[in-house]
């Protein structure tokens, strides 16, 4: 893997755990968050008529439970995996990727395809979500075809 994909690779995994922590996680409890967090989540849904967030679909809180308690542990894994270039991160990246690559699809549909969601709101909610589709979906087609991403040779 090259050193400019590997970094893309990390930062996502880096910047993704204050994120889901802070901010996706108000989805299923946001009443045990302090109000400077709740504060910056309403203005995020109100500038930006992030209807999916307000509107907190039983399919979006699925999501949310899977982004907890399978996705989160694995962004340190990933980090650690992709740091110390461990080629055993392969299959898990592989199996990461797709699966959210898969969940932000049905967010980017309802996004894209809602009469209550203006033009504008649209590209700037699209720009907040296609890195979580694009990224992860570069993820698991670079691990599907390098069957050592870090090749024969791996830092000990």
């Amino acid at each position: 893997m090259n050193g400019l994909l590997r970094w893309v690779f990390l930062i996502y995994f880096i910047t993704h755990i204050p994120i889901t922590l802070c901010v996706d996680l108000q989805v299923l409890f946001g009443q045990f968050y302090p109000p400077a967090l709740t504060q910056l989540n309403d203005w995020y849904i109100a500038t930006y008529n992030d209807v999916v967030i307000r509107e907190k679909p039983i399919w979006l809180q699925s999501f949310i439970w899977c982004e907890l308690l399978l996705q989160t542990p694995f962004f340190f894994i990933a980090t650690y995996g992709l740091l110390f270039k461990k080629n055993w991160i392969r299959i898990p990246s592989i199996l990461y990727g797709a699966h959210v690559a898969t969940t932000v699809v049905p967010i980017l549909a309802e996004t894209l395809l809602n009469p209550v969601i203006s033009n504008d709101q649209k590209l700037m909610l699209t720009g907040f979500y296609a890195p979580y589709l694009l990224i992860p979906l570069l993820l698991a087609l670079y691990m599907s075809f390098n069957s050592k991403p870090f090749g024969d040779k791996q830092k000990k």
